[in-house]
């Protein structure tokens, strides 16, 4: 401890030294009398303790000297320390994670919080471990973010330190594996599996989780690509090729022994695709094709080759008295080999709940490996409502369009979930999320008002659900068009420490730099959307366009937003990226072209309502409306 002259201090006593963290450690620095007597002296009757406390002050007034009194006040009830006179390096950890400076943040762990403070209380211990934990805690969330952001060997060293961090658990193994396979160490990755596989045997008893087999199978069947693969390509951060991820679902082999088990084995069957062909990013197969396989062997390749799809699910179903088993896999159908696999054993008091909980398990993961990442898991997580899930997966791809058109159906889909769930927070999330797209986009003859129903949406989801990254990456959106652009960084870094593998919480906040004028923060945090989201929508590529603009790499910023433009031609923004790129090169011709494309979306388009970005800096507005003018977009 330092005076705020800068003098140390040294601090003995190992009472005093819990004292200080205790105090370190509350809200605003202040701990009433009785949680201090509570936590350093239960042993004690509460006369005794309360003198050992007083004697306890006494001594550190002693050791801080003159310095007591700019540092320490005590009242009646309460202990406190100045807070603008006092710093803690927890406290710093989190300031520069919720900034997103990770690096700095990862720094100021040097290892388990109090550490070599034994107080001899049981209170105490208890309440320091729980501290304990939460720091540890933060401190994995920040090297998952550098992890998630580095590539080649930071990215591995990133994930031993991940592991050095927190070796029992199978997300720091995961990522050491992901990155020796990625620096062409297969041999090690799959070494470290085994590593994994017997320390949970031995130490836990347990078996490597789903998530880690999966990674297993894909590092055997080739299957894990770098970071940038298939989604950049010629150059630093060129845009590629995007396919459609295709797949054929099998009738489910009923293998219980009853002739009557066969229904509810299709009808299994039947729900998944169901679902599935929801999923606009994703290619299923119709049931009618599929169903010609049942009853019989299947070569799955040659399923794959017949049915024109990368990906085959093949489940079974064995029923029992009162118990349910379902098997499910999912198989790369040019090799053969297993990416996932999961068993499901249910009692069967409700077969129709179960056949609603699969479909919603099987299907979430579905979209985990193949399309939407992370994020799926959060919906179908909020709700056990079937109908309300398939209701809430279809909204996101509206509202990423930003089209005017979608929102109707987006906000009816979402009061409909709502109907059947009221307490779905992604439901009231999306709902938010389309008054906010409603008012962000300039299509409401009341944006205020919107912009009210929008918050008033993401906090009730907040209620629901305050660890939910999507409720708090949307409140980031609501506070930049609020012009709030240090409250929106703030929501949107808390959104990438709650989902490290979410890929909206990184593209909204790139979205936030691009507001703020910090384009160059933009493109790793892009990257790192993209990464996570192998199917992305076109807004993605839109803003890395933008970023790629304010930074004067204007070719680049063309071939994004053309690229992105492929995904979605209707996408107004890459049009404006391409307007004023080619009115800034002198391409008078095509910027023109663009600015056609502009008004054919959006025909009330104008350099008036163009001002009303909520860009932080005037320049930068000025800048993209000379170039606009010069693209021909009316005043």
């Amino acid at each position: 401890m330092t005076t705020p002259n800068g003098v140390p201090v040294a601090i003995t006593g190992r009472k005093i030294q819990g004292l200080l963290s205790i105090l370190a450690f509350s809200p605003g620095l202040t701990a009433s009398r009785d949680r201090l007597v509570g936590l350093l002296w239960s042993d004690r009757d509460d006369d005794h303790s309360r003198n050992s406390l007083r004697q306890a002050l006494v001594a550190l007034r002693k050791r801080l000297g003159d310095a007591a009194l700019d540092i320490l006040e005590t009242e009646r009830d309460d202990v406190r320390l100045v807070q603008d006179r006092i710093s803690c390096d927890v406290s710093e950890m989190k300031s520069l994670a919720d900034a997103g400076e990770w690096s700095r943040a990862a720094a100021l762990y040097r290892g388990p919080l109090l550490d070599g403070i034994n107080v001899r209380d049981a209170a105490f211990e208890e309440w320091a471990s729980f501290e304990r934990q939460k720091v540890a805690e933060l401190a994995f969330g920040v090297h998952e973010q550098i992890f998630e952001a580095a590539e080649g060997g930071e990215r591995l060293a990133a994930a031993n330190m991940l592991l050095a961090l927190e070796p029992f658990r199978e997300r720091a193994h995961r990522a050491v594996m992901t990155a020796l396979v990625q620096t062409g160490a297969r041999d090690q990755a799959l070494r470290q599996y085994e590593a994994c596989r017997v320390m949970l045997e031995n130490e836990l008893g347990t078996e490597p989780a789903a998530e880690t087999e999966a990674l297993r199978a894909a590092i055997l069947a080739g299957a894990v690509s770098t970071p940038a693969s298939g989604r950049v390509g010629n150059g630093d951060d060129a845009p590629g090729v995007r396919v459609l991820p295709s797949i054929a679902v099998l009738p489910f082999a009923n293998i219980s022994g009853d002739p009557t088990d066969a229904i509810f084995a299709d009808g299994i069957a039947e729900d998944i695709i169901t679902a599935l062909s929801k999923l606009s990013k994703l290619f299923v197969v119709a049931r009618n094709s599929t169903f010609t396989y049942k009853g019989k062997a299947v070569d799955i390749r040659k399923v794959g080759q017949e049915q024109k799809v990368r990906y085959v699910l093949d489940g079974s179903v064995q029923h029992g008295a009162g118990w349910l088993r379902i098997a499910v896999q999912l198989i790369d159908a040019t090799t053969g080999h297993h990416l996932w696999a999961q068993r499901y054993d249910r009692a069967t008091t409700d077969l129709f709940e179960i056949q609603d909980e699969l479909t919603r398990e099987v299907t979430s993961a579905l979209q985990i490996e193949l399309t939407e990442g992370e994020q799926a898991r959060l919906w179908a997580s909020g709700t056990k409502n079937l109908e309300a899930w398939e209701a809430t997966i279809q909204i996101p791809e509206l509202l990423h369009s930003h089209r005017r058109i979608d929102i109707a159906p987006a906000r009816r889909l979402a009061e409909r979930a709502l109907q059947l769930d009221p307490g779905y927070a992604s439901a009231w999330a999306m709902l938010g999320w389309s008054y906010w797209n409603e008012a962000y986009n300039c299509w409401s003859d009341e944006p205020e008002a919107a912009l009210a129903k929008a918050l008033e949406a993401m906090e009730k989801a907040r209620e629901i659900d305050d660890s939910n990254p999507d409720t708090l990456a949307l409140l980031a959106f609501l506070h930049i068009s609020l012009g709030k652009h240090d409250a929106a960084r703030d929501f949107a870094n808390r959104a990438m420490l709650l989902g490290p593998s979410n890929s909206f919480a990184p593209a909204v906040a790139a979205n936030v730099e691009l507001y703020s004028n910090n384009p160059a923060a933009m493109v790793p945090l892009l990257k790192r959307a993209m990464r996570l989201c192998p199917i992305y929508p076109a807004w993605y590529l839109g803003d890395l366009a933008y970023a790629y603009l304010l930074l004067d790499r204007r070719e680049e910023a063309i071939s994004a937003a053309q690229e992105s433009a492929r995904i979605d031609p209707d996408y107004v923004y890459n049009h404006f990226v391409l307007a004023v790129a080619f009115a800034e090169l002198g391409r008078i011709g095509e910027a023109r072209a663009a600015t056609e494309d502009i008004l054919r979306i959006e025909p009330g388009s104008s350099i008036t309502k163009y001002r009303e970005s909520p860009f932080q800096e005037e320049r930068v507005i000025e800048r993209i409306v000379r170039g606009l003018r010069r693209a021909g977009l009316p005043e």
